[in-house]
């Protein structure tokens, strides 16, 4: 079920051009996987703190490179695949440092703002956080692919 929302990300990602994706690509093992972390990340960004929302941020950027690894090549060789992975990347190195300086690198101020190394994503993260939890998984796609 999680197929389509993965193309849809990548869609999302690439300024709204599907990608041409086999499905053989993301199969349920998987994805099932990936959601299951993902919830884990959202339970940790919804509690509103510095020190949860970095570890859900972390989380994110965890499930999804992880996700993608396990994909063959061609399955994340599309322009709006590689934007997601990429970002995903940039988000682990962030989320990684032992001491995180909110002012450099993550700054929340609950229900108002988020910026990560410099980039303003509140409002994309709330998108995908309302589609993925008051919607449904599947259409969480192309928020994700905006975040």
């Amino acid at each position: 079920p999680l197929w389509r929302m993965v193309r849809d990300s990548m869609a999302g990602a690439n300024f709204g051009q599907q990608p041409d994706l086999a499905v053989t690509c993301f199969l349920p093992d998987a994805t099932a996987t990936f959601a299951s972390e993902m919830n884990g990340a959202i339970e940790h960004m919804l509690q509103k703190r510095k020190k949860t929302m970095q570890t859900g941020l972390k989380e994110l950027a965890d499930a999804t490179d992880k996700l993608w690894r396990s994909q063959l090549a061609t399955c994340v060789a599309s322009p709006g695949a590689q934007a997601i992975w990429t970002g995903a990347k940039k988000l682990r190195k962030v989320t990684r440092r032992t001491v995180v300086d909110y002012g450099k690198h993550i700054n929340y101020e609950a229900m108002k703002s988020l910026t990560v190394g410099g980039v303003p994503i509140h409002l994309q993260l709330n998108n995908f956080l309302a589609a993925w939890k008051l919607r449904s998984q599947e259409e969480a796609g192309n928020p994700f692919g905006e975040l």
